[in-house]
């Protein structure tokens, strides 16, 4: 029996840290990639898929969406859908769709208790940590099943000893957006993972994103990680030490970023030692690589290389603060930091702080 395990996929989310048309084609593709999930479930007969929590971004999703989202679930009559709400659509109302719940969309949550699903000798149940209470002495699986717990909740939040020894394969989890691609080891009989995001928001969630699916005969079961996301998100440090020029400083980073694929998102962490008099034109690389992949960013970590100030000959308001900076009994490095603001103020660069 094949059983997809997935979990936040946020649909409906915001995506403000993207400018407004990137936004609004990311929100549609996070929806598609639950499409692309489903298309997988129907074309490798898979049973069920488990969504541990966060199926949306909020209770705040427009009724159009719902409706599309449901559409899809119920031709997929074969496949049973089993959807435990998380922190970020907790009470969610589906009443504005205008018609029933698809059948095979089954809620594991509400109650003060597990609530239960079988497939054949597979057992599956799911408990809404926001219930609180001792929800661990409650649960009730068979020991001759294969049985399945579902929680959505940070590490911190799952009490993994109160657990053992209560015939758990698989403890299917969500919250953590980071795919467990090596399981961890719950008890002598099952282990527990998180699932991630099928298709990362932020450059916090760089990497691979998808679902996992389990294969299960009989007591044991095989495990594969199935890449979906339509891009990645990629944070690359590039050392420019000792380029002063505009045109070295793209260059250097276009050389680092040759192997990421044009219609990912990058961010850019400019790292090294940056000479007094260089300027780095954050904007206008975020403009350049914007034009090479989806969406850029830039920031500039570098420092100031102290050695390179010298501004004696030079009869200027920068050569003035240079040295009255110098002369200061201010710790060396509280003086590096104000000179290197400053001179990147009178240079007219931007400061980031």
């Amino acid at each position: 029996m094949k059983i997809i395990h997935c979990a936040d996929i946020h649909i409906g989310s915001a995506l403000q840290n993207l400018p407004a048309e990137k936004a609004r084609i990311r929100k549609r593709e996070i929806l598609d990639a639950f499409f692309r999930m489903l298309a997988f479930a129907g074309e490798n007969g898979v049973r069920a898929v488990i969504i541990a929590g966060d199926l949306f971004d909020s209770p705040r999703v427009s009724r159009q969406t719902k409706r599309e989202l449901f559409g899809q679930i119920s031709s997929l009559c074969q496949t049973d859908f089993l959807y435990l709400p998380g922190n970020h659509d907790k009470g969610m109302d589906f009443g504005d769709i205008g018609e029933a719940l698809p059948p095979n969309f089954h809620i594991l949550g509400g109650g003060d208790d597990w609530k239960y699903f079988r497939c054949g000798n597979v057992c599956i149940a799911g408990y809404e940590l926001s219930r609180g209470g001792f929800f661990w002495e409650k649960l009730r699986f068979e020991r001759e099943s294969f049985n399945i717990a579902v929680l959505h909740g940070e590490p911190a939040a799952i009490p993994f000893d109160r657990l053992k020894g209560r015939n758990i394969n698989y403890l299917s989890l969500g919250d953590i957006h980071i795919p467990d691609m090596e399981p961890k080891r719950l008890d002598s009989r099952g282990v527990y993972a998180y699932s991630g995001c099928l298709e990362g928001r932020g450059f916090d969630e760089t990497g691979e994103r998808g679902f996992f699916l389990l294969d299960i005969e009989g007591g044991t079961f095989k495990r594969r990680f199935v890449e979906i996301a339509k891009r990645k998100y990629h944070a690359l440090f590039v050392d420019i030490s000792g380029l002063d020029d505009h045109s070295k400083i793209y260059g250097r980073i276009c050389e680092a970023a040759a192997h990421i694929p044009e219609q990912d998102i990058v961010k850019v962490i400019l790292k090294g030692r940056r000479k007094a008099d260089a300027q780095i034109e954050r904007e206008n690389l975020e403009v350049k690589l914007s034009e090479r992949f989806f969406f850029a960013k830039v920031e500039d970590s570098t420092s100031l290389d102290m050695d390179s100030i010298d501004f004696s000959n030079e009869i200027s308001l920068r050569s003035e603060f240079v040295k009255l900076v110098s002369s200061s009994d201010l710790p060396s490095e509280r003086k590096e930091k104000i000179l290197e603001y400053g001179i990147k103020a009178l240079s007219g660069e931007a400061i980031d702080i």
